[in-house]
């Protein structure tokens, strides 16, 4: 009876530790969501790819917009910082994301997330998760 119950105890806290359990993907409803407010925060945006990795737990968010990929570093910065930060309030807790990446081109093609010019920008998920879940 005590080995029964230890296996039990043992079964139940295997299962309910969250590096065992399947993580969870984005929803179609979600990222639609997601492209209609990275159109109100890039509103001259030509094109947009959002993808995530397959073990659900990073996502990267492409552009296509010109003018955007020339304005300044600092300007890229801050527009990655309103998508991550517009990320962590969509997906809200119902989320797996520990990074992302926005990746800024010049082309406006979306059939591919990946461009030869892409900018990479660190949407910093992790660091504004754990700041939105503290307040």
């Amino acid at each position: 009876m005590k080995a029964f119950l230890i296996t039990a105890l043992a079964l139940v806290l295997f299962t309910s530790c969250s590096e065992f359990r399947e993580k969870k993907r984005i929803t179609t409803q979600q990222v639609d969501l997601l492209q209609d407010s990275v159109r109100q925060i890039i509103p001259s945006v030509r094109a947009i790819n959002i993808i995530q990795t397959a073990d659900n737990t990073a996502v990267r968010v492409s552009v296509g917009d010109p003018s955007l990929y020339r304005e300044s570093q600092a300007k890229k910065e801050e527009v990655a910082l309103r998508v991550g930060l517009m990320i962590c309030h969509v997906l809200a807790n119902d989320n797996d994301l520990d990074s992302g990446t926005f990746a800024v081109t010049n082309d406006i093609k979306t059939d591919s997330p990946v461009h030869h010019d892409d900018i990479n920008i660190d949407m910093k998920i992790d660091s504004l998760k754990h700041t939105l879940t503290k307040e």
